[in-house]
This record gives structure tokens, C-alpha cells and sequence, in this order.
């Protein structure tokens, strides 16, 4: 749900929902501003969090992005000075949060407001495997205790797929989506997808006790189609590059035999002009 935003003289407040958006640790993402083009009456803020970190004003000549208290944004922040798109750059683990845009005109008193769930992940979280084998995503928890309560989530309507609670005894998977192809392990809470599928790639959330820090892993599965697809390409490149070196070899054999007759004729007719 879209945080609310109470903007003093603001009668209308048009929102989307909010937009997830995923990327690998020291990469950059983008956040689109939905702007082609900023226009002079365009007065645009950037909030991380609530905290103002980048706002664009033409009339003011504001065109500024600004760090949090702990630094975390240190040269990581960039606009776009044609459309006010949000760049983040060398992505680390403590951007992830609720990023909001709020666009208005200073002829007219009409804002438009967008919130992104930005997710860092880990490079090692990030996983590839064929369609049909398994694929476990480690819970990191040596052991589970008593009190722990462990849940897991798939982005596919953020729908809990499976739950530990030991002091209520809950001990589940819980989305029939999967088919039975999903296994928990009883003594770290990691869980193992079966025969995967194709529809089975996304993100996957892990929410141990009540923490707000989440584990997120990104589940990439492959296909035969395109392994084949893959192979098939490779093949065909190697064959027009073995052909062109064929091609290419024929010719300059015959460039080097048409030169060296001609220098041979030239030779011949030069010792019979001296003669």
C-alpha cells in the first residue's frame, strides 16, 4: 500500500501503487520520474524514508540531491537533468527502502505522487538452475529455537508459501501454485523447491522472527528450449565463422598466386627490355 503524503495546499493526489524494484548489490538502478521532459513549472522531491534527498525547482534554480545523516548515500545520487529520473549507483544494502516521488506545476495545485520498494540483493542470493532439478534457498539459521518464527514469501502476490512457528507448532507450505514441490528443512528453516519450472522464477522473500530485515534471493529457472536455442546459435556462428575463414583463405591464396604471376610477368618483361 502507498504511504500517504499530506501536502499543504494540494487538492488532489494522484497514486500509483507502489512499484518493486530489485537490483544487485553495486549495480544501479534507475527510478523513473514517468516525465519526458522536465517543464520550468515542474517542481519535483525525491524522499527516502520520509527524508528529503533530491528535489528540482526551474524557478528556484534548485537542482540538487542531498545525503542522509548516516552517509549512506555518499556520491551514490544522480538526476536526470532531462526527465528527473532518480540514478543510484554502487548499490549496498542499506538503500533498500521506500523511495517517493512527489511531481507538481506551479501554475496548479494538482501533485502527483509514486512510491518504489527498492530491494537490494546479494550477489551470492542470486541463483540459476535448469527447469526440472531443485534448487534450496538457505535460511542462514543454524538451528531453529523455540521461539522462532520463520515465513517465507514469493513475489507472485507477495503470498506466504510457508511457514515455521514452533511455539504454535506450525509446521507448513501453504501454496498449492507449487504442487507439492515445495520442502522445508526442520532444523535451519531453509527451503527447496522441486522439479522447478519456468513460472517458478522471481524473487523470494525470507522474514525470520520479528525482524523487518528480509533475506531476498532471486530464482532464475532455465528452460531446455533455451539451452537448445543457446547451443543451436553457438553451432551456427562457428559455421559462418569456418565457412568466412574458408572463404577468406581461398581468396587470398588466389590474391597471392595473381600477384606473384604478375611480379613473375614483370620480372620476364623487364630482363627481355634490358636484353
Amino acid at each position: 500500500m502507498t504511504a500517504s503524503v499530506f501536502c499543504s495546499g494540494v487538492l488532489d493526489l494522484a497514486s500509483d501503487g507502489v512499484k518493486v524494484v530489485s537490483v544487485m548489490e553495486r549495480d544501479s538502478v534507475v527510478l523513473p520520474s514517468g516525465l519526458s521532459k522536465i517543464r520550468r513549472e515542474d517542481q519535483i522531491t525525491w524522499k527516502f524514508k520520509g527524508t528529503l534527498i533530491a528535489e528540482i525547482n526551474q524557478t528556484a534554480g534548485i537542482f540538487s540531491t542531498y545525503d542522509v545523516l548516516d552517509g549512506r548515500f555518499r556520491y551514490r545520487l544522480h538526476l536526470n537533468n532531462q526527465t528527473g529520473s532518480l540514478i543510484i549507483t554502487n548499490v549496498k544494502p542499506k538503500i533498500s527502502g521506500l523511495y517517493e516521488i512527489n511531481i507538481s506545476k506551479s501554475s496548479s495545485r494538482y501533485t502527483t505522487h509514486k512510491t518504489f520498494n527498492v530491494t537490494s540483493i546479494d550477489g551470492e542470493n542470486r541463483l540459476s538452475v535448469m527447469e526440472g532439478t531443485s534448487v534450496t534457498l538457505e535460511s542462514g539459521v543454524p538451528e531453529i529455537h523455540t521461539d522462532d518464527v520463520i515465513v517465507w514469501r514469493s513475489e507472485h502476490g507477495d503470498s506466504v508459501i510457508a511457514k515455521i512457528d514452533r511455539g504454535t507448532k506450525v509446521f507448513t507450505t501453504l501454496d498449492g501454485r507449487f504442487r507439492d514441490g515445495l520442502k522445508l528443512d526442520h532444523q535451519t528453516g531453509s527451503l527447496t523447491i522441486t522439479n522447478t519450472r519456468i513460472t517458478d522464477s522471481g524473487e523470494y522473500k525470507l522474514l525470520v522472527g520479528g525482524s523487518n530485515n528480509e533475506k531476498i534471493f532471486n530464482v532464475i529457472v532455465t528452460g531446455y528450449m533455451f539451452v537448445f536455442i543457446c547451443l543451436f546459435f553457438l553451432l551456427a556462428v562457428t559455421i559462418i565463422n569456418y565457412n568466412a575463414y574458408i572463404y577468406f583463405k581461398k581468396f587470398f591464396k588466389k590474391q597471392l598466386q595473381k600477384t606473384s604471376k604478375e611480379h613473375l610477368h614483370y620480372q620476364r618483361t623487364s630482363s627481355m627490355t634490358s636484353v
